[in-house]
């Protein structure tokens, strides 16, 4: 799934400087003596932010009191508590651990945050800077969604531009989608420093489809989305890809991602283990029927994209291919599939079919039948 919140864990994360290492390994071993002689010796003084760095290099920032929550620390998170004078600015790190905890359903921190003054609408640097409502929202805790929502501000976006109906397109709560997208003061066709609207969320989910169908209720606009079928290859739900969809967003098939890929290349994509299904075969067949149909003829002569050679996506096919049987079949799609790739390399000059690729598809589908769908093509062959 397309995450829309991520929250920050400490894995592979270490403190930069020796004083907060020690302070930071302190915290991970919840170990409250330690922790009194460390205040004792810095004269009664704490570090008010411990900077963490990444392997890749990143660093974030974080109080104290949210180090001990990311590593379930509770005797030090109650000690803290207990001496919050310790913290020049307690209110907001109150406020954004007890943002942090809603993502947890009956957390008992929660509340006991909540009562020490914490502010809903202040917001979590250790969750995209998303506010009290938006956690809540992403992880579908409705106890404290529903108790924080008359406080709201929902003209809040986040660090992406995004506000609560982006997020809550995500939610695996009916009921919290509902709510949001049906509230006016929620924009639910507002576009993000990505340029990607509430509905561009709704199509990652997976694990509440229905969200796309009360966007739509409600008034957001296919037309206004950034790419919908980019999600498909991934989240391939009938409930939110029915065909008027598809019809209405039939251009994405062309609009490549972050990655510089299209919908058709991810459906080939195996599994985290390396295996292959044999129902990728009928999404792959599905969009590359539109992209090879005659309206979209002044597309498809323009067509390139490297990725096909790079993701060695000839490769994947061909296994997909071998795994379902039935060449006679097979054979029709790897002929349009052939097409594609002999457009890309015209358009890029970039060859994007292999030696390997010839000579398994023709182990497949035999000699006489690739070498024609190649001399077809113009395409030089072994």
């Amino acid at each position: 799934m397309k995450n829309i919140i991520t929250l920050i864990a400490l894995i592979g994360l270490s403190a930069t400087s020796f004083s907060q290492k020690k302070l930071s390994k302190i915290i991970e071993k919840d170990d409250v003596a330690k922790l009194e002689k460390y205040i004792e010796k810095n004269d009664g003084q704490l570090d008010q932010l411990i900077l963490i760095a990444s392997e890749d290099g990143l660093e974030e920032s974080f109080s104290p009191l949210m180090i001990a929550l990311l590593d379930s620390s509770q005797s030090i998170i109650q000690y803290f508590l207990n001496h919050l004078d310790l913290f020049e600015n307690k209110s907001h790190v109150i406020s954004e651990v007890f943002i942090h905890s809603l993502s947890e359903k009956e957390n008992p921190l929660s509340q006991q945050l909540f009562d020490l003054g914490a502010n809903p609408n202040d917001s979590c640097g250790a969750c995209w800077n998303n506010n009290a409502l938006m956690v809540a929202a992403v992880y579908g805790n409705e106890e404290w969604f529903f108790k924080l929502k008359d406080s709201a501000d929902f003209a809040y976006t986040n660090i992406n531009g995004r506000n609560l109906a982006h997020i809550a397109a995500s939610s695996p709560s009916s009921r919290i989608g509902r709510w949001v997208f049906s509230n006016k003061n929620v924009d639910i066709n507002l576009k993000d420093d990505n340029g990607e609207t509430p509905l561009d969320a709704a199509v990652w989910n997976e694990e509440n489809p229905k969200m796309v169908t009360y966007l739509l209720k409600e008034g957001a606009m296919i037309s206004e989305a950034k790419n919908l079928l980019q999600a498909w290859p991934f989240n391939p739900s009938e409930e939110i890809f029915y065909d008027n969809l598809i019809f209405n967003r039939r251009a994405d098939v062309w609009k490549e991602d972050e990655d510089g890929s299209i919908p058709l290349l991810w459906t080939l994509v195996p599994e985290e283990a390396g295996d292959y299904k044999i129902q990728q075969l009928g999404l792959f067949k599905r969009i590359l029927d539109m992209m090879m149909g005659p309206e979209q003829a002044a597309e498809l002569k323009k067509f390139q994209n490297e990725n096909i050679f790079i993701f060695n996506s000839m490769k994947d096919f061909l296994s997909i291919c071998e795994l379902r049987g039935d060449y006679s079949y097979s054979v029709k799609i790897y002929a349009d599939f052939v097409k594609l790739c002999a457009i890309s390399e015209v358009n890029s000059e970039f060859r994007v079919l292999t030696k390997k690729n010839y000579k398994k598809a023709v182990e497949l589908f035999g000699e006489e039948a690739v070498q024609e769908i190649y001399s077809d093509n113009e395409l030089w062959y072994p």
